[in-house]
């Protein structure tokens, strides 16, 4: 089944009187929506307790939730560190998501940077091996 909803809280979200992503569930189905995706893109900026919060609310309109985790994870980075912190966005990501009674996560895996193609692709799936690895091994 195709559904549609933002990313986001829209400007008309706020302009009608919202103040809270809590009430966005309310708003999308209102509007004939039926999904709704939470971002991360400049980071987790929320605690798990909110995240339930919204989730909720979304269980209660019959909204379903997406998250996007962190834009600057990227798995094509040549550096083991950033790769592990990489990684731990992802986990943190699906620990929100769970949170908020999601079943999936958008993640972009990677950049190519300064690097050839060839490099980066390899960086990026050696980086998604390990994280599918820690996902299995954290559950």
């Amino acid at each position: 089944m195709i559904k549609f909803g933002p990313s986001g809280n829209d400007e008309l979200f706020y302009e009608q009187g919202n103040k809270k992503s809590t009430e966005a569930p309310k708003w999308l189905k209102a509007m004939g929506l039926d999904l709704y995706e939470y971002s991360f893109g400049r980071g987790i900026t929320i605690g798990l307790e909110t995240a339930k919060e919204i989730g909720d609310a979304a269980k209660k309109e019959g909204i379903e939730i997406s998250l996007h985790a962190p834009y600057f994870i990227n798995f094509g980075n040549p550096s083991p560190e950033a790769r592990e912190k990489s990684i731990q966005y992802v986990i943190d990501s699906l620990k929100f998501l769970r949170a908020f009674g999601g079943k999936k996560l958008v993640v972009h895996p990677g950049t190519q940077l300064k690097q050839d193609r060839q490099t980066a692709f390899k960086n990026t799936l050696e980086g998604v091996e390990q994280l599918v690895e820690r996902v299995y091994a954290e559950g």
